[in-house]
């Protein structure tokens, strides 16, 4: 007797191994209070579920409920059979980590950390070789350097950014929260299939700083321009300070301010007086004041500025301050702790690569470069930074002229200034 009940708890034990649990189709189960249920019954829902897709056949999901809650794994597949996404529910909420497929046709799949139905780390996106790069939203910058959230060491490790469609903008790599190796970024030109975009700008770093620079100067053509940074000595690069009255020059300087932004260079000439008016935040407009000069500020009435036009005189000693200027989007920044996670794009590095100058541009800090050009010339000024979409045509041009050319410029500026100007210079708005 005990021998044939063996028998029959062995041969129950093998058919429920080997005989699979029966499916339910999910859109055949029915929702009340937010659990499943099969039709007609009361008990909540145990067991496997799947769904297909009508125009194929193929499954589209399986899962499991426990309870009438989602439960254990569930998988998601795409009408050609590839899986699509997997995860882990308990007790109806998502736990653990997630593989998604945001895109329709995208090469990367991507991985979110769950705990008790909240994304609880950073997001991440696995290639086909199965490389995990570090979603650039996923960190925060702190003091200069990058962290993962809720993360108390710098990040190490590879980082990507995309577009709204899921196309790569950038590729990177941070070491110890700093950029560090090959860094390369592209544009979206607006075409539905995933390979419509072209790379605008690559850059190879090294413990923070970039060490060379390309920028894709004709697309079409795919005509590039290579810059070496490393030949950008320290005493082309000037030196940090936060007030420019800090610095010890005599009256024979030639004083002029550069202020950078997305994607332009915004030049500030002294007038006649030598000395800078006072530029104000709530001035500043992009078209008609984008410096945000006050010209009703004492030694603000004869100041000059440019747009992507810096003229020097030859065999002068020429002092550029350069800094960005404290806008974003056309918006004032009053406060930049609340423009942290978009610091990269408020931080430019000047470079006049046929003078060998480099410079950083950063909100609220003056940099300088000292400088004596011997011959005349025509040069150009880049950014050799990824400051946006448009970071690859952030260019202006140098002109180094004769004094003489010099000051006749400046007297043009000075009179297209007095025609176009809005300044009642003689207080008589009233009469």
């Amino acid at each position: 007797m005990k021998k044939t009940l063996l028998i029959i708890a062995s041969l129950l034990f093998i058919t429920s191994t080997v005989i699979p649990q029966s499916k339910m189709n999910i859109n055949n189960l029915v929702e009340y209070g937010g659990k499943k249920y099969k039709p007609n019954v009361d008990k909540p829902y145990t067991g496997l579920v799947f769904d297909l897709y009508r125009t194929t056949g193929n499954k589209s999901l399986e899962g499991r409920y426990k309870d009438g809650l989602k439960n254990g794994k569930w998988e998601w597949w795409s009408e050609n059979g590839k899986m699509d996404s997997t995860g882990q529910y308990t007790h109806g909420k998502k736990n653990g980590e997630w593989i998604i497929n945001k895109y329709k046709d995208h090469p990367f799949k991507f991985v979110l950390t769950y705990d008790d139905g909240k994304i609880s780390g950073s997001e991440f996106a696995i290639d086909s070789l199965g490389n995990k790069y570090i979603l650039k939203n996923s960190l925060v910058h702190n003091e200069g350097l990058k962290y993962e959230k809720n993360i108390k060491t710098p990040y190490t490790g590879p980082v990507m950014e995309q577009w709204y469609n899921g196309k790569i903008k950038l590729i990177g790599y941070y070491k110890d929260g700093l950029r560090d190796g090959n860094w390369e970024f592209w544009f979206d030109i607006g075409w539905d299939d995933y390979s419509s975009t072209f790379k605008t700008m690559a850059g190879e770093y090294k413990d923070g700083t970039a060490i060379n620079w390309v920028i894709t100067t004709d697309p079409e053509k795919n005509i590039l321009e290579k810059f070496d940074l490393t030949v950008t000595s320290n005493e082309t690069k000037g030196i940090v300070k936060s007030n420019s009255g800090e610095l010890i020059i005599d009256d024979s300087w030639v004083r002029i301010k550069v202020y950078a932004q997305q994607f332009a260079w915004n030049i500030h000439y002294t007038g006649q007086d030598g000395k800078f008016g006072e530029t104000k935040l709530y001035l500043i407009d992009d078209v008609d004041n984008p410096i945000g000069l006050d010209r009703n500020s004492t030694y603000g009435a004869d100041d000059i500025y440019t747009i992507n036009e810096l003229v020097l005189p030859v065999n002068t000693n020429v002092l550029l301050e350069v800094t960005t200027k404290a806008t974003y989007a056309g918006v004032a920044i009053e406060d930049l702790s609340q423009y942290k996670d978009i610091m990269d794009e408020l931080y430019h590095i000047l470079l006049i690569p046929e003078l060998n100058l480099l410079q950083e541009a950063r909100i609220n800090v003056w940099n300088n470069i000292k400088i004596n050009v011997k011959e005349t010339g025509n040069y150009t000024m880049r950014c050799v930074h990824y400051c946006g979409i448009g970071a690859y045509r952030h260019k202006g041009f140098v002109t180094i002229t004769e004094e003489e050319s010099y000051q006749a410029w400046l007297e043009e500026e000075k009179l297209y200034l007095e025609e176009n100007s809005d300044v009642d210079d003689w207080g008589d708005d009233d009469w």
